[in-house]
């Protein structure tokens, strides 16, 4: 295809944003609503991608950061299948232009995304996101043993389900988190220590997805929000009490979910991505019986080595002053040299008995 073009919109138009969700139907990440939720958290939102024309190939919606001491630009769903070689250089050469210091490139709910070097990688790794054709499956057959088993649980302890979209549900969505996030530190795995309510909040307001709950005894056991779009969905986040691990809610409220969405016509359920240490959190998503794609997450700093040492350092304040010293500092050698005049050096005294001998070869 020729004449392609890179694009950057600034707060991008209605017409923008709808042409872009036209073109991305499946991706939770590329709506109206999604970007209306942006502008209620206050976001810089951009348009990025490429276009032939007047016409736009592909795009992303991105969130332009700008602090007292750096700017940053986060994309939080690249999808790269309609991407052309050029478009990479010249994403790095407009961060530069705009005195952009930090890149993330994130790929929740994409398709395809293979990232090639970039300059200034601080981090790479390789996401495993697994989602779900809905188009026809008989989604029971689809679960492995262990969850239809968890399912037959749950029926038979009489757990229940409702979907809520009002604001209320975000502070026991936050503690069910929190509940999930514990005990898989306690498996030693790496988790927030902390969940804010605010971006659920504004995706809420937005109309941009949904909390599914799973109750018994009108205590909430499970809840799962949901992300949409017109032909796809978004597994955003879940929490589950021990209560509900006990009984098979978590299990059970997904393959709710996937039926609620196959009736709605929904094509693509993404039940988000894990790393590869998150095994229990592998082992549980692997079991609905979906596919699974290898994506890239890609995070680039494109400032000078001494501003990235001085945005680690303020960044640090928070945690104590020691923390500042040791980031300046860090990377940071001093090596002792020792001499000495040979002429000065007596020669060691040996024993008589001891002999030196030459040896060839």
């Amino acid at each position: 295809m020729h004449n392609i073009r890179f694009v950057t919109l600034p707060q991008p138009s209605l017409e923008q944003v709808n042409e872009l969700e036209t073109i991305s139907s499946g991706n939770p990440f590329c709506t109206r609503k999604y970007c209306e939720a942006l502008g209620f958290l206050e976001r810089d939102i951009w348009l990025i991608g490429e276009a032939c024309g007047a016409e736009l190939i592909w795009g992303s919606l991105a969130i332009l950061e700008t602090g007292r001491f750096s700017k940053g630009l986060s994309i939080p769903s690249i999808d790269t299948a309609r991407s052309s070689k050029k478009f990479w250089n010249e994403l790095t050469t407009f961060c530069r232009a705009n005195r952009i210091d930090e890149l993330t490139l994130n790929s929740f709910s994409s398709s395809h995304s293979v990232i090639p070097s970039l300059p200034g990688e601080q981090q790479r790794f390789t996401r495993h996101e697994y989602w779900i054709d809905l188009n026809g499956q008989d989604l029971w057959k689809l679960l492995s043993s262990n969850h239809k088993r968890n399912v037959k649980k749950s029926q038979k302890a009489g757990v229940q389900f409702r979907v809520l979209e009002d604001s209320v549900a975000c502070s026991m969505h936050a503690k069910l988190q929190q509940s999930s996030m514990d005990r898989r530190m306690r498996r030693g795995e790496k988790t927030p220590m902390s969940f804010s309510t605010r971006t659920l909040s504004a995706y809420v307001q937005a109309s941009a997805g949904k909390f599914f709950q799973a109750y018994l005894d009108n205590e909430i056991l499970s809840s799962v929000f949901v992300l949409y779009a017109s032909q796809g969905a978004y597994y955003q986040s879940a929490g589950t009490s021990r209560r509900g691990m006990e009984c098979g809610a978590s299990q059970a409220l997904v393959h709710e979910i996937c039926r609620i969405l196959q009736a709605q016509s929904v094509h693509r359920f993404s039940l988000g991505g894990v790393r590869s240490e998150e095994l229990g959190l592998e082992r549980f998503k692997a079991g609905f019986g979906g596919s699974r794609t290898e994506l890239d997450a890609v995070t680039c700093f494109l400032g000078s080595v001494l501003k990235q040492k001085i945005i680690s350092a303020v960044r640090s304040f928070k945690h104590g002053p020691l923390r500042i010293i040791r980031d300046l500092c860090e990377n940071v050698e001093r090596f002792v040299v020792y001499g000495a005049d040979t002429a000065s050096i007596h020669p060691p005294s040996t024993r008589r008995e001891v002999q030196f001998e030459t040896i060839n070869g």
